[in-house]
C-alpha cells in the first residue's frame, strides 16, 4: 500500500515502473509467508504451490495483450524458509523478465519453469520462446537493477551457480544446494529424565544437534555461557532457587539465546511471567512432536531474521554518520524541491538548520542579490540527475 500511494505521487513512468517492480518483489516474499501460515509444517515450503500462485499473480499484471501459458513442473520440492524466500526473488524477476520483455503484444508464447531435486541438490530452469537476452548484454557484467538483484542472491544467498542459454528464447538455469549440513545447536533444560530422554531421541530424529541436558535452572544458565546453543527449550517449574523463567530472563539479558518454554502449567500468573521475558514459544505438556518441530523452526527463523535487521540498523547507523560528518555539503529533496535531509556541513555552510529549512523549497536560501534563474538552473540539473556546481549568494 505505501508503495502504492508513492507511485501516485509522480507521473515519471520510469519511477512508477521501479515502485511496481518493488511492490512485486514484496508480494513475491509475503507469499512465501502466508503459504508459511497456512501449512501444517512450519520449516519448509512447497515450491510448486508457490511458483504456480506466483506465475498467475504476475500473469495477472504484465500479460496485457500477450497470449502467455506457464508449463510448471516442481512436483515433490520442498525448501526451508531460509532459502524459499531468496528462491522466491529470483523466480519474480525472472518470470517478470519473460513477462515484460520477451514477446511483443499480441504474440503467444510458453514460459517453462521447472524445479528438480537431485539428492541434496536442487535445480530450477525458467525458459521462454521469445525474442531472448540480446548478445550486447552480459548477464555477469550488466547494471540491470533485476539482473544484479538475481546473481547477488544467486552466488552469496544460495550459494548456487547460474547458465544462461540464448536460443530460441532465454533460458536461466540455477543450481544449488539445500541448506541443513550443519545441525542448529539446542539445549534442553528439566528436572524430569524419562522428559529430557525421550525430548533428546526426538530432537535427533529432527537432526537437531543436542548438545547438553541440564536438571535445574542455575545449571542451565551455566551451561548456556559455555555451550551458547542456537535454542533453548526450557521447563518452568524445577527444583533449585531459580525456575526457568528466572533462568530464562538471565540467559536473554547475557547471550540473548531464543528460548521456548516446554512446561506442564497454563495459569494465569506463569502465561503473564513468561511473557516479560518474550519467549518463542510456550508449549504445553504432554507435547506432540509436531509442534515442538513447528516451535523451534519459527523461533530460529525469527531469531535469524532478528540479527539481519539489526545488522542491517547498524549498517543505516553507519551509513547516516558517514553522511551526517561528511565534509561536503549532501542534501536530500522531494520531488517537489522541498528540503527533506541536510548534513551538518549545510548547516555551517549556509547558517540554516534542519528546523529552518526541513520541508522548505531551496528558494528559501535566495538572497537579493542573486536571480530566481541561478536557482532554477540548480533544480533543473539536479532534478535531471545531474551535478550542479556554481557559487551562490545565500539569504543569511
Amino acid at each position: 500500500s505505501l508503495l502504492d500511494m508513492s507511485s501516485m505521487q509522480t507521473q515519471n513512468q520510469e519511477t512508477i515502473d521501479l515502485f511496481a517492480e518493488s511492490r512485486n518483489r514484496v508480494e513475491a516474499m509475503a507469499l512465501i509467508h502466508s503459504q508459511l501460515y497456512e501449512s501444517e509444517r512450519f520449516d519448509e515450503i512447497d515450491m510448486e504451490r508457490h511458483i504456480q500462485e506466483l506465475s498467475g499473480n504476475l500473469l495477472n499484471i504484465y500479460s496485457k495483450e500477450k497470449i502467455i501459458t506457464f508449463d510448471i513442473k516442481s512436483a515433490n520440492v520442498c525448501l526451508p524458509v531460509t532459502q524459499a524466500v531468496p528462491c522466491a526473488l529470483v523466480l519474480n524477476e525472472l518470470i517478470s523478465n519473460s513477462l515484460k520483455h520477451a514477446y511483443i503484444d499480441g504474440q503467444q508464447g510458453i514460459i517453462c519453469i521447472s524445479m528438480q531435486q537431485n539428492d541434496r541438490t536442487i535445480l530450477m530452469r525458467v525458459r521462454d520462446d521469445g525474442i531472448g537476452v540480446p548478445e550486447e548484454i552480459d548477464i555477469e557484467r550488466t547494471k540491470s537493477l533485476g539482473l544484479k538483484l538475481i546473481r547477488n542472491i544467486v552466488y552469496k544467498q544460495l550459494n548456487g551457480t547460474m547458465k544462461v542459454v540464448r536460443n530460441k528464447g532465454a533460458e536461466f538455469t540455477i543450481e544449488f544446494n539445500i541448506q541443513g549440513g550443519l545441525m542448529k545447536r539446542l539445549m534442553v533444560v528439566d528436572d524430569e529424565a524419562v522428559i529430557t530422554t525421550q525430548l533428546e531421541d526426538r530432537l535427533q530424529s529432527m537432526k537437531y544437534d543436542v548438545v547438553g541436558t541440564a536438571s535445574s535452572a542455575e545449571e542451565s544458565v551455566s551451561m548456556a555461557r559455555e555451550l551458547c546453543p542456537d535454542l533453548i527449550l526450557m521447563d518452568i517449574v524445577m527444583k533449585g532457587k531459580l525456575d526457568g523463567i528466572e533462568a530464562a530472563e538471565i540467559i536473554k539479558n547475557e547471550m540473548d539465546v531464543p528460548i521456548i518454554f516446554l512446561t506442564g502449567y497454563t495459569s494465569d500468573n506463569y502465561i503473564k511471567r513468561a511473557k516479560q521475558v518474550m519467549p518463542f514459544g510456550y508449549i504445553v505438556k504432554p507435547f506432540r512432536e509436531e509442534d515442538v518441530r513447528a516451535n523451534i523452526e519459527i523461533a530460529l527463523y525469527r531469531k535469524d531474521l532478528e540479527r539481519k535487521q539489526k545488522q542491517a540498523e547498524e549498517r543505516i547507523r553507519r551509513l547516516f554518520l558517514a553522511i551526517e560528518h561528511n565534509p561536503h555539503i549532501i542534501v536530500i529533496m522531494d520531488i517537489d524541491g522541498n528540503f527533506e535531509f541536510i548534513n551538518n556541513k549545510f548547516s555551517q555552510t549556509t547558517y540554516y538548520t534542519s528546523n529552518e529549512i526541513i520541508g522548505k523549497g531551496i528558494s528559501l536560501l535566495q538572497s537579493d542579490k542573486e536571480t530566481s534563474e541561478v536557482f532554477k538552473e540548480m533544480r533543473d540539473e539536479i532534478a535531471s540527475g545531474e551535478e550542479w556546481r556554481g557559487v551562490l549568494c545565500l539569504r543569511k
